[in-house]
C-alpha cells in the first residue's frame, strides 16, 4: 500500500501543454496552493503529443457509465476492446454529437498517451517518482466523456480535462478543476487501484462525497458545495492509515471551494456585489477567478483605479510617471530594455495610433467576458462619454487596488 508515513512531502506535478497558460488553470492552482500540508503542487509547461486516433465527433456513441464500464475502459486493453464492441453493437443507432469538441480520443489510446507523457516527464526531470505523481491537464475530448481519472494503475499519473463541458456549466470554471487537483493525492493513497476505486465510486446518485464521480456531471456542484467525504470513504481513508496532515490539507482546500461556491450563489442571487483585486492579475475575490490581462492592460487599469474621479484620455500624458511605474511593475519580460519600455509607455500615454483607446477596449472585453456569468461587468470597466473623463465606477468601493 502506498504510504506517506516515511516521507515529509508528496509532490503533485501539474502539466499543461506548452503555451496554453490558461487563466482557469492558473486560478485553480492559486486556490489549491493556499492550503498548507504535506502535498506540494508544482506547475509545468510541457510539450505533449497530439492524439493519434481521433474520430469524427458524429460517429462516437454515448456510453453508459457504471462500475463495470469504468473498469472495462481502464483495465487491460483486451477488455477495453471487447467492451467497446459490445457497446457499439448496442448503441450504434444512437449517435450523440458533442458540441464542445471536434475530436474525441479512444480511451485505450488516451491511456497510452498519458503514460508516455508521465514517463517522459520523469525521465526528463529526474523527479522522484515514488514520492510524486503527475496530473496531466488535457484539452482533448475522450470517448467516454470523463472529466477526470485518478492514478489507478501504479504509474503515478492522472488526468483532468481542463476544458471539459462541466467547467462551462459553472460560473467559476476553475472550481471543479481545483477540486479534482486537491482530491487526486488523497485518492492516490486511499483508493489508488482500479478495484478499490470502483468499489467506492458513487455513480447512481450524487451524495456530495469526494468520490461522486460519474453520475450526471451537472450535479458536480453538489460535492463542491458540500466539501465532504462520506462515512464509508472516510472509513477507508482511516483504515489505510492516510496521515491526518494530508486529510486536513484536502478538507481545508475543499472547504475553501465550498465557500467560493456559496459566494457565487450569493452573487447570482444579488445578495452581494463582486469585488475585484488588482494584482498581477485581476481577481474576482468572491470566487477566486482570474482575469488575465497583458502588462499594458494592467498598467492602464491600475492608473485609472488610482483616479476614481476619472481621467480624460487627452490628460493621460499628465500621468506619464505613474503609467511608467505601473508598466514596469507588471512587465516581467527580461528582454525589454529601458528604451523599449519608455517607447511603450509614451505610446500609451499619448494614444499614438489609438494605442491607449485600443488597450482600454481590449481589457474591457476581457473583463466583460469573465464576469458575464457572475454579475454585470459595467462598474468595473473603464468607460465614460467621448471627450469626458473615463473612470472605473467600482474603484471607490468594490475594487481592491493592488493586492499581489
Amino acid at each position: 500500500m502506498r504510504t506517506l508515513n516515511d516521507m515529509e512531502t508528496f509532490t503533485v506535478h501539474v502539466l499543461e501543454a506548452r503555451g496554453k497558460n490558461s487563466p482557469v488553470v492558473q486560478a485553480a492552482l492559486n486556490l489549491v496552493q493556499l492550503s498548507d500540508g504535506p502535498v506540494e503542487f508544482r506547475y509545468h509547461e510541457w510539450t505533449m503529443p497530439e492524439p493519434k486516433d481521433a474520430l469524427p465527433i458524429d460517429v462516437i456513441p454515448k456510453k453508459i457509465k457504471d462500475p463495470y464500464r469504468f473498469k472495462a475502459n481502464w483495465g487491460p486493453l483486451l477488455k477495453i476492446e471487447e467492451s467497446r464492441s459490445e457497446v457499439n453493437l448496442a448503441s450504434e443507432k444512437k449517435l450523440v454529437p458533442d458540441p464542445y469538441s471536434w475530436i474525441s480520443e479512444d480511451n485505450s489510446e488516451l491511456k497510452r498517451r498519458l503514460e508516455w507523457i508521465a514517463d517522459d516527464f520523469y525521465a526528463a526531470t529526474g523527479a522522484d517518482r515514488q514520492h510524486s505523481m503527475v496530473v496531466v491537464l488535457t484539452t482533448e475530448n475522450n470517448e467516454n466523456n470523463y472529466f477526470a481519472v485518478p492514478d489507478l494503475f501504479g504509474k503515478q499519473w492522472s488526468f483532468i480535462q481542463s476544458n471539459h463541458p462541466v467547467t462551462r456549466l459553472m460560473a467559476a470554471p476553475h472550481l471543479p478543476i481545483a477540486y479534482e487537483l486537491l482530491a487526486m493525492p488523497l485518492r492516490h493513497f486511499a483508493f489508488g487501484d482500479l478495484e478499490t476505486f470502483t468499489n467506492y465510486l458513487h455513480i447512481n446518485e450524487s451524495i456530495g462525497c469526494l468520490n461522486d464521480f460519474f453520475a450526471n456531471l451537472r450535479e458536480m456542484d453538489r460535492k463542491l458545495k458540500s466539501a465532504d467525504i462520506c462515512d464509508r470513504c472516510l472509513g477507508r481513508i482511516r483504515a489505510v492509515g492516510v496521515p491526518y496532515a494530508l486529510l486536513r490539507q484536502t478538507q481545508e482546500g475543499l472547504e475553501r471551494i465550498r465557500v467560493y461556491q456559496q459566494n457565487l450563489r450569493n452573487l447570482l442571487n444579488d445578495f452581494e456585489l463582486p469585488k475585484l483585486e488588482l494584482g498581477y492579475h485581476l481577481k474576482i475575490s468572491n470566487t477566486g477567478s482570474l482575469i488575465q490581462l497583458a502588462p499594458k492592460q494592467l498598467a492602464v487599469y491600475a492608473l485609472f483605479a488610482e483616479h476614481p474621479e476619472g481621467i480624460r484620455i487627452s490628460h493621460v500624458p499628465d500621468h506619464l510617471n505613474r503609467l511608467d511605474y505601473w508598466y514596469r511593475k507588471f512587465n516581467t519580460r527580461s528582454s525589454d530594455d529601458s528604451e523599449t519600455i519608455d517607447r511603450t509607455v509614451r505610446s500609451l500615454a499619448f494614444n499614438d495610433a489609438d494605442d491607449l483607446s485600443q488597450t482600454i477596449s481590449k481589457l474591457n472585453r476581457k473583463i466583460r467576458a469573465s464576469m458575464s456569468q457572475v454579475s454585470s461587468a459595467e462598474p468595473y470597466l473603464i468607460q465614460g462619454p467621448n471627450g469626458e473623463a473615463k473612470k472605473i465606477a467600482a474603484a471607490a468601493s468594490n475594487l481592491i487596488n493592488f493586492a499581489p
